[in-house]
């Protein structure tokens, strides 16, 4: 599962095998763009395919960790089966309220709602 930090939209991958953790990177940015370009998001998705930049980053707040662990234990029991359709899990987990998106005290936000507003704010 990748997740944006800011955002927690999220999408899930096939495990595959890699070599090299630019391969990796490669793959994730891949998967990300085809997901996000599949969504509507297709300025999103050229960014990402041009720029081809990754960080691996540590959540060092609460919140983003607490947030990004329920995400996976979602995903966890979405799925059933190897063949289970991945692009669909990962539409739940970012149709799933959380506390962290929240604009206010004891509000909650969606990840595609943020990542949607995070788009408009850089555009």
């Amino acid at each position: 599962m990748a997740s944006h930090s800011v955002t927690l939209f999220s999408v899930l991958m096939r495990p595959q095998p890699v070599r090299t953790n630019a391969e990796f990177a490669g793959r994730v940015l891949d998967q990300v763009a085809n997901h996000v370009q599949e969504r509507g998001y297709g300025i999103l998705a050229c960014r990402l395919r041009s720029d081809r930049d990754i960080h691996f980053a540590k959540a060092l707040n609460r919140r983003v960790t607490g947030s990004i662990n329920q995400l996976t234990g979602f995903a966890t029991v979405f799925i059933g089966s190897p063949d289970e359709d991945l692009d669909a899990i990962s539409d739940r987990l970012n149709a799933t309220i959380l506390s962290f998106l929240g604009k206010n005290k004891n509000d909650y936000g969606l990840p595609k709602d943020a990542l949607e507003e995070l788009l408009i704010k850089q555009s």
